[in-house]
């Protein structure tokens, strides 16, 4: 029995370990965030992430255009992008719950027809993102145009 053990936990182990070259992979730090206090002009919309699908739109021409008079102006949608038209908006500091409480800090978002979307922008990649995901919702990444 213990010779049948000792070649079992053998074969296991020599099953187990790599023999070929594995080149480790390279994991890349986040790119960092910064404050953007003006989303104002136009703006490609790349990408849109939900939990259960990526919606690549890089290709398309899907544009939404921040207007200074608060109209946010969609042209080009498709789902699960915002539907064509103009939208009333805001944007501004504001606390995601609504009200200050000790553990949670003001963010960047965007007001729209009655949703919150927390601003993030990563400068390096000029990339804009309205982040739902908090709630389950999506995000949608956008390029300066």
């Amino acid at each position: 029995m213990k010779n049948f053990m000792l070649i079992f936990f053998l074969m296991v182990s020599i099953s187990c370990s790599r023999t070929e070259n594995v080149e480790e992979e390279i994991i890349k730090p986040p790119e960092k965030t910064e404050i953007i206090e003006n989303i104002q002009g136009s703006w490609h919309l790349v990408k849109v992430e939900s939990y259960l699908k990526i919606y690549d739109f890089s290709a398309d021409n899907i544009i939404y255009n921040f207007q200074e008079n608060n109209v946010l102006t969609v042209s080009g949608a498709k789902p699960p992008s915002f539907e064509n038209g103009n939208y009333n908006y805001e944007y501004k500091m504001d606390y995601l719950s609504g009200y200050p409480s000790p553990t949670e800090t003001k963010l960047y978002m965007v007001k729209t027809i009655g949703l919150k979307y927390p601003v993030l922008y990563y400068p390096a990649s000029s990339t804009l993102v309205l982040d739902r995901s908090y709630i389950d919702g999506p995000k949608y990444n956008f390029r300066k145009k």
